[in-house]
């Protein structure tokens, strides 16, 4: 049977209803929680800001701000971190307060910064006695610091805590402070206060005069008096006592300031002025040295440099200008420190003469003796003098007695500049004889060495030297001042000596020393000093006696 009703539609609601359109509804809703999370996300960040602000106003190390942090800086910063905890400020406004705070401190801690290490300085020279040592090495000769730990207290407290009249600041209508300057009584801005940021203003060191002795002590002091008999083979001889003087003299270290402080003091009434100098700055350029017109470059006041040039170049003359010395061994040059140089000389060359030690007078007396019968050799004219010279008991066969021969010194050294042989270099021929034991001809050769010094400066930019990098890293450190890797190159005030056996014809370091003694005429091979090689024969014929003598053979009286 078919289905009746297969076609039939199915019942349903006779009222249909359409839905609603909700989109623009819930577009709405979406847009406000959107809203409102944004402003959550706001809130919380400008909470987080806020904080982050506090933390940086409360973040600010104020220890090392003296009376600034406590009376200027402190005040700013409670006063900003109030307005931020009261939500005074918007986070754009709080971030320029707080730039304005963070280059206040820093203009703050520039002060602080520049008084901690004169501070730390000063503090050693005043407890530690080798700064305090390393202080004075630093001062001109002859004065010391008087600086101690009650000087460091009252500096320190006055840098930092006495730059302004404490209660004096006042803040004025455009956010700045001014303070009342101590030192003026006027109100001035913090950075216009009288030592802002100068360690110099309030870290001084007192000085006074201690006593350096005279003359007499440095010619008769052991190091001097060491120097002196070592160039004459442990005699005393004038000429090394007058070239000791002249090279302290004109030396730029300490002893040659010393020395010249002593010079100056010869001529000081009881007031301290000096009866040779009109200018106390002409002492103190006396005191430079003739070869310290560069220390004065390292002074930072200008009027004084300008002042103690002028007297330099009145008491030394121009620094490139030749000196010469005359017949008596004066120094001839512009300058009125020359006079005074040469006028001491003598002064000094008697406080140095020592006695002659009881073995020279034996040593001189068996030579006298040796001597007495045998040919004048006029040894003290032409410009030589007689010395005596130790015998090296390794060099060869030596008489049982024979300990000692004399040689010839020649008064004005032959200079040698660059030998044509690896021993030789640049020297000096200082004396010539023969040694008895063998018949040798010999000369005393001084090595014309330099030495390098190593060039640092102190705390007022003056030159000094040391003889190593590291001691001038050392001591530039100790003085405050820089080792830059400099040297200096000068000769040395005390060079190696040796003696040489020497002989002609043969091409070596030996010929060439007796080529410039004898004065060898290269076209013939003969000698021409026909003075040298009459002191030569002479030499020769008194070792022969001393030969004789010692092996006990009779010598006649030659009339």
């Amino acid at each position: 049977m078919s289905n009746l009703f297969a076609g039939a539609p199915l019942p349903g609601r006779f009222d249909r209803v359409q839905r609603a359109d909700l989109s623009q509804a819930t577009t709405t809703f979406r847009a406000m929680d959107i809203r409102d999370k944004e402003a959550a996300r706001r809130f919380e960040r400008a909470e987080d800001m806020r904080r982050e602000d506090l933390d940086k106003v409360a973040g600010f190390d104020i220890s090392g701000l003296g009376q600034m942090g406590s009376e200027l800086f402190k005040v700013d910063a409670d006063a900003l971190a109030e307005q931020i905890k009261n939500g005074e400020l918007d986070p754009t406004e709080a971030r320029a307060a707080i730039t304005k705070l963070t280059g206040d401190y820093r203009q703050y801690k520039a002060h602080g910064d520049a008084m901690k290490e004169r501070s730390e300085y000063a503090k050693s020279v005043a407890t530690d006695e080798k700064a305090r040592q390393a202080h004075n090495d630093g001062l001109s000769v002859g004065y010391q610091t008087t600086y101690g730990v009650d000087d460091y207290g009252l500096q320190k407290n006055a840098s930092m805590n006495q730059l302004f009249v404490p209660g004096s600041a006042k803040k004025g209508d455009d956010g700045r402070w001014t303070v009342v300057d101590p030192n003026t009584n006027q109100r001035v801005p913090i950075t216009q206060v009288t030592g802002y940021a100068d360690p110099n203003h309030f870290y001084r060191f007192g000085e006074e005069k201690v006593d350096v002795g005279d003359l007499q002590t440095t010619a008769m002091s052991e190091s001097v008096q060491n120097r002196i008999l070592k160039r004459g083979n442990n005699v005393f001889y004038e000429k090394n006592a007058i070239m000791e003087y002249d090279t302290l003299t004109e030396n730029n270290n300490r002893s040659g300031q010393g020395l010249r402080l002593q010079i100056l003091e010869d001529y000081q009434d009881e007031s301290g002025n000096s009866t040779y100098f009109n200018e106390s700055d002409e002492q103190r350029a006396f005191q430079f040295g003739p070869n310290g017109y560069n220390r004065i470059q390292g002074i930072r006041d200008e009027d004084e440099k300008i002042r103690l040039q002028q007297a330099w170049l009145s008491v030394w003359g121009p620094p490139a200008q030749e000196r010469k010395k005359d017949d008596s061994g004066n120094i001839v040059a512009e300058g009125s420190g020359w006079g005074l140089l040469n006028a001491e000389r003598s002064k000094f060359v008697e406080y140095a003469r020592t006695k002659t030690s009881t073995d020279e007078l034996i040593k001189r007396e068996r030579l006298r003796t040796s001597r007495a019968s045998g040919t004048d050799t006029e040894e003290d004219l032409y410009g030589f003098e007689e010395t005596i010279e130790d015998v090296d008991v390794e060099t060869g066969p030596q008489p049982e007695t024979a300990m000692s021969y004399g040689m010839t010194t020649i008064r004005t050294p032959i200079q040698v500049e660059a030998s044509s042989f690896g021993d030789g270099g640049d020297y000096e021929i200082h004396a010539f004889g023969v040694d008895p034991r063998n018949g040798n001809i010999t000369a005393r050769i001084f090595d014309d060495v330099t030495v390098t010094l190593h060039q640092y400066t102190d705390e007022n930019g003056s030159t000094l030297f040391a003889t190593s990098a590291e001691e001038a890293t050392k001591l530039a450190a100790e003085k405050g001042g820089i080792y830059e890797g400099k040297t200096s190159k000068v000769k040395n005030p005390n060079p190696p000596q040796r003696t040489v056996t020497i002989s002609p014809g043969n091409q070596n370091f030996g010929n060439e020393v007796y080529n410039r003694i004898f004065g060898v005429d290269p076209s013939t091979g003969k000698p021409t000093n026909a003075t040298a090689i009459g002191l030569l024969n002479a030499h020769m014929q008194k070792a022969n006696r001393m030969v004789a003598q010692d092996a006990g053979i009779p010598i006649p009286n030659q009339q």
